[in-house]
């Protein structure tokens, strides 16, 4: 395991190091002109140019992407041409608000994909098995941004029972930062009022989420209760006359959790694409939202804070993945999990 993490973390900086140079060349290529962005659509060409060279666009390209890194290192993301404020310090109040939201996602993915997995795969009746197969795929067959519209017109303009938008209501006192997780916080520091809002706040940007993917969740769960309860030790319990309980929940599941775990880190990476539409239709102030913001008006900065920030949650889930496997089934090797 040490040895697996000692591997990942050395070329971790040469990993960020190519991400940074993909999406310094990409958002380079984009036929539009930041400088003209950051100075005004009425600015003069004059002052454009004062601009350019302001934010040093004058430079070589090479040139530009020294002094990128040369920033980064010192810890300056640079700052946002649109609203001038810095980087790093914006990522750094909007990322709390994405995590909180992963999370919760995360747990909804175990408490419905691990118990419809298990149905699916130990059921008896292939009419059952295909009935909660098809109820688990609906929600992938519909782009998760329509979702979130269809859960906004019916629990809120409709039935009125949930908020449309943001973390908490517009009447409620937001918690005290302590995690900056709304939810936690407001456990913490016993505001009542806002936990109530900001679980409502919740409910459908990550009921959207878990609607739309939870079903991999089953299949992988599925997948792995089929291929246990056909294995050797379990005929092998069968002969013994082990109970159909014992034999699927303290033998067979235990299996299951490799599987999973490959789920959870396959289903991280699809959470920071799909966080960014969904903050964007649920107007959640996450980074999602900021990059969405960022993307709209050419903000290339800011977009490249963003990019490495995913990278690096990218690059960090898969390493925890790998330790998992360790942890989970202790034969897999520090080489064979790499």
């Amino acid at each position: 395991m040490f040895a697996t993490l000692a591997r990942r973390l050395t070329v971790l900086p040469l990993m960020l190091l190519g991400m940074t140079l993909i999406t310094f060349v990409i958002t380079h290529l984009i036929p539009a002109d930041p400088a003209r962005v950051a100075a005004g659509l009425n600015a003069s060409s004059e002052q454009v140019e004062r601009m350019r060279e302001q934010m040093g666009l004058n430079k070589p390209l090479l040139a530009q992407y020294v002094d990128y890194l040369t920033d980064l290192l010192r810890g300056d993301w640079g700052a946002s041409a649109v609203s001038q404020r810095p980087v790093l310090p914006d990522i750094a109040v909007a990322l709390p608000a994405t995590l909180e939201l992963l999370v919760v996602v995360t747990l909804g993915f175990l408490v419905l994909g691990l118990p419809v997995g298990i149905l699916i795969g130990s059921s008896r009746s292939k009419l059952v098995s295909a009935l909660l197969s098809f109820l688990s795929y609906l929600g992938m067959a519909f782009p998760v941004f329509w979702l979130g519209l269809m859960l906004q017109i019916v629990f809120y303009r409709d039935l009125q029972w949930l908020p449309a938008v943001g973390r908490v209501g517009a009447q409620v006192q937001a918690p005290a930062t302590v995690t900056g997780f709304y939810i936690l916080d407001s456990l913490i520091t016993g505001n009542w009022d806002a936990l109530g809002s900001s679980l409502r706040h919740i409910v459908m940007p990550a009921a959207c989420l878990v609607l739309a993917r939870f079903a991999v969740t089953a299949r992988f769960v599925a997948g792995g209760v089929q291929e246990a309860l056909g294995s050797d030790y379990v005929r092998t319990g069968k002969a013994k006359g082990l109970s159909r309980f014992s034999i699927l929940y303290k033998h067979a599941l235990r299996n299951v959790l490799i599987p999973v775990n490959t789920m959870l880190g396959l289903q991280f990476g699809w959470l920071l694409g799909g966080s960014i539409l969904i903050e964007a239709v649920f107007s959640w102030p996450g980074i999602g939202w900021y990059a969405w913001r960022s993307i709209v008006s050419l903000d290339f900065l800011p977009i490249m804070g963003v990019t490495l920030v995913f990278s690096t949650a990218f690059i960090l889930i898969n390493l925890v993945t790998d330790l998992l496997y360790q942890v989970l089934d202790p034969r897999i090797s520090a080489g064979g999990s790499a």
